[in-house]
């Protein structure tokens, strides 16, 4: 792990732990518990959702589907491509 996502990682905690004591002093305890468990659900949510569907690579050109490892389209010999839903 490199230096600057271990910062990150300790900037996060301490945003988390600041918005945490903020919440509890604004809304009560269990309010605050309550805003966390439902932000932590959607984001578990999004993230089940977006894995479930899978990306395609695709020529920007052609719109041809693309093998992953490729580096050109097999049709139009462009090396331009982008990951689509």
């Amino acid at each position: 792990m490199d230096p600057s996502s271990k910062r990150q990682w300790w900037l996060i905690g301490v945003a988390a732990l600041l918005a945490a004591i903020f919440l509890r002093d604004a809304f009560g305890s269990w309010a605050a518990v309550g805003l966390i468990a439902a932000a932590i659900a959607a984001l578990a949510g999004y993230q089940w959702a977006d894995r479930k569907r899978p990306s395609t690579l695709r020529c920007l050109r052609s719109g041809e589907v693309l093998n992953p490892s490729a580096r050109q389209c097999d049709s139009c010999g462009g090396a331009s491509w982008k990951w689509k839903n």
